[in-house]
């Protein structure tokens, strides 16, 4: 049988749908299982299971399997707690920043739902011009504008009739550039700004929209040349569209009303940099950043952190090459110096992200100020995030708990092996010949604290598609901790049943 694998890029913020929290009596999201004082609720079962990669031996979506699925997180708990006291991977300060960078990139999300999407309000009017707009496929041309002051000039000519899209086109095209068209749909992926324009606001044909600001210094000019118009005609096919485009209509306004808010949390903040410090700090990392991704990943910690998003800039690729400057002033926010090395501390919890994927050598100072920028940003919401005690939400704690026993079990599993001979092993051998039998041994250790909810065991359906859920635009972007490899067993001959509560 072929077998797909789909890499899935969420949203982070919008990932909030998916949380559950430990506690029942806080949350509705009913405990799937519990060993000792750790739970699995329901959604971690499918978060751990539909959302990285699952070895051979439980890939499928038979019974079988999903008894496999369970027995491996709980094995993990079981794991973790053995580990509780004698894990020296908890101690080691490096870990236990990223530990809060993890509890502090839920908080934020948390903080956007709260701030944010809790107070999106949808208009039934655009929501009806919204719909019909969503069933036309637009042919388009884009002129991309890497100046804000050259696009405000350009929309000053515009609006005054001095300059025609026309002799822009035919200007940059005289120089050599290409400006085919575009089909966009209302699934195209586009920045807000552009979506908003296309299907959220009335277009005619002909007409020329922006420049639209993306972002500092990336602007566009659109071209809307016509469309054709697609009806949706079964039932089905409009409810999905309704639901669709609502679902659009919601993240972007959220996206909107959080801009708004952020602006207001960092008014009065002015950040300035040290030009020397900066400098020569862009001179000592900016060379790392265009290394081939290949040679990136093998100075990455892959085995505790699991990053690879090539946008991101991690505590590996700095430290050691900015011994000289760590104690020099890096830049001033809030009338707070930050120095070098407060930096490098820093991107323990919270690795740079850069905004574009794509940028050449000359634009890596600018791109790496913005992402600092953004580090700063980050700092300030995760703080009143915690004013708001966002940290003590039972949904923050069960994610960073289950970080944390991953890593609490994946340094113990090492521990366990390390004086076998695996070398020359498969991963299936490997938990056959050494593992299945320590967690025999520690589900009757620990059998009258694990109970399991069997009714909502047997609700559950696995999937047999291999997903890896990455989120976009954060510091930890790989969405779950990775699959388990700790037992093949198939059968639940432990624990008890959990009683229903009244």
């Amino acid at each position: 049988m072929n077998r797909y694998f789909f890499i899935l890029i969420l949203w982070a913020v919008l990932l909030l749908t998916f949380s559950c929290g430990t506690k029942t009596e806080t949350l509705d999201e009913p405990v799937l299982a519990q060993a000792g004082d750790r739970v699995i609720t329901v959604s971690d079962f499918i978060r751990r299971s539909e959302y990285t990669i699952r070895p051979e031996w439980c890939r499928g979506e038979t019974n079988v399997h999903k008894m496999i699925v369970l027995n491996s997180l709980i094995a993990e708990k079981l794991l973790a707690i053995e580990a509780a006291d004698a894990a020296e991977i908890l101690q080691k300060q490096e870990i236990r920043n990223y530990l809060r960078g993890r509890k502090e990139q839920e908080m934020r999300q948390l903080y956007f739902q709260k701030m944010a999407m809790d107070k999106v309000s949808l208009n039934e009017m655009e929501l009806n011009n919204s719909l019909l707009l969503a069933e036309r496929t637009y042919d388009t041309q884009f002129i991309a504008i890497n100046s804000d002051s050259l696009a405000d000039l350009i929309t000053e000519d515009l609006k005054n009739g001095i300059l025609s899209y026309e002799q822009i086109l035919s200007e940059l095209s005289e120089r050599g550039m290409e400006f085919p068209v575009k089909k966009v749909t209302f699934e195209t992926s586009v920045d807000d700004v552009i979506h908003k324009s296309l299907f959220q606001n009335p277009v005619t044909k002909g007409q020329v929209i922006g420049p639209l600001r993306v972002d500092k210094n990336r602007n566009v000019l659109i071209k809307v040349n016509g469309w054709i118009h697609s009806p949706v005609i079964s039932t089905v096919k409009a409810e999905q569209l309704r639901h669709d485009v609502v679902t659009k209509m919601r993240e972007i306004k959220g996206r909107d009303i959080y801009a708004g808010h952020i602006k207001s949390l960092m008014s009065g903040k002015r950040l300035e940099f040290n030009e020397k410090t900066f400098k020569a700090l862009v001179n000592s990392v900016g060379p790392l950043y265009f290394r081939p991704a290949a040679e990136r990943h093998k100075s990455l910690k892959n085995r505790f952190w699991n990053i690879e998003d090539s946008t991101a800039l991690s505590i590996d690729d700095v430290s050691g090459r900015v011994d000289d400057i760590l104690d020099e002033p890096l830049f001033t926010i809030d009338g707070t110096s930050w120095t070098v090395k407060d930096f490098e501390t820093e991107l323990q919890s919270h690795p740079l992200v850069f905004r574009r994927q794509k940028f050449s050598k000359a634009e890596f100072a600018e791109q790496f100020q913005l992402a600092i920028a953004d580090l700063i940003r980050d700092h300030y919401i995760s703080k009143a995030a915690y004013e708001m005690d966002l940290d003590k939400d039972p949904r923050v704690q069960q994610k960073t708990q289950t970080w944390q026993d991953n890593l609490s079990a994946l340094y113990e599993r090492e521990q366990l092996l390390k004086d076998k001979n695996v070398k020359d092993l498969s991963g299936y051998e490997v938990v056959t010949k050494y593992l299945d039998s320590y967690f025999d041994n520690l589900s009757k250790k620990y059998s009258d604290q694990i109970s399991i909810n069997v009714e909502a065991f047997d609700k559950i359906q696995l999937t047999k598609i291999d997903v890896l859920a990455l989120q976009e635009n954060v510091p930890f972007p790989v969405y779950v901790p990775q699959f388990p490899q700790l037992t093949t067993f198939n059968s639940l001959d432990y624990g008890q049943k959990m009683k229903k509560e009244n």
